[in-house]
């Protein structure tokens, strides 16, 4: 019964909206493409509209694409609201809602995309000149679907995130089918993602970066290991073997920040007993005054009243968000806070996000959105750096000691994902071949992460066969970025472009000098209350999707180069310290 309401509902929502779709075309033709039809009033009245002609048609035109644009941003509100009331409780309301926004949404920008040539005719405009303004979603690939495809599409990926937010973990060898995740297809979408960096980089450019972070990173890893063989003993870790992936404190053993709490306790630094425990209030007005000392100004109220900052059960899901709802200063944020120092730097990043919302405003609708995303992670991190380090000292007493364990959780981030992601790109773009046997996906997966990361299976593959003879292991699908289709490529530029832009800023602003490093370290960099960051970030911001990132990335930097310079001379003093405290415990630098 429910099953039959349901597809009436659906039949009656496809009537209602393909007949508004059919009015609204008429409309869209002859309310504003469609000129008025003249009567012939002699030569006179010719004479008088070609002397005019130059100056209203121009006006005339920019008035029906401001309409178009009118049009568009009334759907992507009503779309937004739907979206945001799903985020924030989720239910089956919500969720079918959100579902039907969002399909609603693709048949419209289906239909502008299908009737682009005859509003290029009816507006005079050059065919290419148009598309722009009428391609408002995104991710333009998506658009190449059919609705059947799109559906399909998107009702598979949330339902991942569901199954990957819902997820019950079960006793080891004991587990049952209400626990198992089932994932069978992964379309090969690898070369249209990479798309965006091949612009000025390809994957020999990636190679040598990762080659360039290796030194770095082996000494990272020699160095935790030997905390964690420590903790769990030569029997568990051995001196000069990989680590057991779940060491690092998930069963994907990303990311390492999940370790810090430990490590800080081992290496010992004192806490500042003056810091009092934040609220959401407090964070939020701390990020905004960051924001109003740069010269980006205020963020504006109504993103305090119309945000949630509590976490609560009905959360579709925990990883933090910020919304443009395509309304009149109508940006929200939902994220959930839980008093830990991570908060600090959620804050600031959402509040960038909004900043970034604000900025691109002027921008016709078609660009109203963020540039691509392994930049904009680099630009808002980036902004967030000078702040992560002096609320680190303002927590715990400024010492050699204290500086080297910033350096090292930052790195525990910052740093070790970056053989991960480059790992798993490698995995996916081997895997997308048609000569690959899908059978050997699992074995592939580890050996890349053991030959770039030095990390390996918890339990023995064998073992759990013998034990199962229908055990069919898919670690790739523990990797939340995996399953819903993100490039790994952006996790793997985006950190560094965070660097490289940050010490950009504090180059510009006289904080840093690379001649007088010794001096001044670039982690000690405190961008507040420079203006100059705020004109250029915004300058940038209110580009919106307009300009390739590239060029963006040029206005800040001075070139389109991505370098891993900025990010190992960020990390330099951390990097002597782990050579001289692992040679003198004789480490085995990395793993055999």
């Amino acid at each position: 019964m429910t099953s039959r309401r349901t597809k009436i509902a659906m039949y009656s929502f496809r009537l209602t909206f393909f007949v508004h779709c059919y009015y609204y075309n008429i409309c869209l033709y002859y309310h504003l493409f469609v000129p008025s039809v003249r009567s012939f009033d002699g030569p006179r009245k010719i004479m008088n509209e070609k002397v005019q002609i130059g100056t209203s048609i121009r006006h005339l035109d920019e008035y029906k694409i401001s309409c178009l644009h009118q049009f568009t941003k009334k759907e992507l509100n009503m779309d937004a609201v739907a979206q945001w009331n799903y985020h924030i409780n989720k239910t089956e309301v919500t969720e079918n809602e959100a579902l039907r926004s969002s399909i609603r949404l693709f048949l419209y920008q289906k239909l502008l995309l299908t009737s682009a040539e005859n509003m290029s005719i009816a507006l005079g405009m050059n065919y290419e000149d148009l598309l722009p303004l009428v391609y408002f979603m995104h991710d333009r690939g998506i658009c190449q679907l059919n609705l059947d495809e799109y559906k399909t599409t998107i009702m598979l990926k949330r339902k991942l995130i569901t199954t990957i937010n819902e997820l019950t973990v079960c006793e080891y060898r004991k587990t049952n089918h209400l626990c198992d995740i089932k994932a069978d297809d992964f379309p090969n979408e690898i070369d249209y993602y990479m798309e965006p960096y091949l612009y000025n980089q390809g994957r020999l450019n990636a190679d040598k970066m990762y080659e360039g972070i290796r030194p770095l990173y082996l000494h990272i890893y020699t160095h935790i290991r030997k905390i964690l063989r420590k903790k769990f003993g030569t029997a568990t870790l051995s001196a000069h073997g990989p680590i057991p992936v779940h060491l690092l404190g998930s069963v994907l053993g990303q990311p390492w920040t999940k370790l810090v709490p430990f490590i800080v306790q081992e290496l010992v630094i004192h806490k500042n007993s003056k810091i009092n425990s934040k609220t959401p209030k407090r964070l939020f007005d701390q990020a905004n005054r960051f924001f109003v000392s740069i010269g980006m100004g205020c963020v504006p109220k109504s993103v305090w009243s119309h945000s949630v900052f509590i976490e609560n059960k009905n959360f579709c899901n925990i990883v933090p968000t910020s919304l443009d709802m395509y309304a009149n200063n109508d940006y929200r944020v939902k994220m959930g806070f839980k008093n830990t120092i991570e908060d600090v730097y959620t804050m600031h990043k959402q509040l960038g996000l909004v900043h970034y919302f604000a900025a691109y405003k002027k921008q016709p609708i078609a660009y109203q959105h963020t540039s691509d995303s392994a930049f904009v992670y680099g630009v808002i991190n980036a902004l967030t750096l000078s702040v992560r380090y002096q609320d680190f000292i303002d927590r715990y007493n400024d010492s050699v000691n204290s500086r080297h364990i910033y350096l090292l959780q930052l790195a525990m981030e910052k740093v070790t994902v970056l053989p991960f992601a480059y790992a798993v790109d490698i995995w996916q773009s081997d895997t997308s071949s048609r000569s690959f046997a899908p059978k050997h996906m699992n074995n592939l997966w580890w050996s890349k992460r053991f030959k770039y990361e030095g990390v390996m299976s918890p339990i023995s593959k064998d073992m759990d066969k013998c034990t199962n003879p229908n055990y069919k292991p898919f670690d790739p699908s523990l990797a939340y970025a995996e399953v819903i289709e993100l490039p790994h490529i952006k996790d793997f530029l985006g950190p560094i472009i965070e660097f490289q832009v940050f010490k950009a800023l504090c180059t510009i602003c006289g904080e840093y000098k690379s001649k007088h490093a010794r001096t001044k370290h670039l982690y000690e960099c405190n961008l507040r209350g420079y203006k100059k960051v705020g004109k250029i970030i915004k300058s940038v911001m209110s580009r919106g999707s307009s300009t390739k990132w590239q060029f963006l990335f040029e206005t800040i930097v001075g070139h389109q180069r991505i370098e891993i310079e900025p990010l190992l001379e960020y990390f330099q003093p951390l990097h002597n310290h782990l050579i001289k405290t692992n040679h003198e415990t004789n480490e085995h630098i990395g793993w055999k």
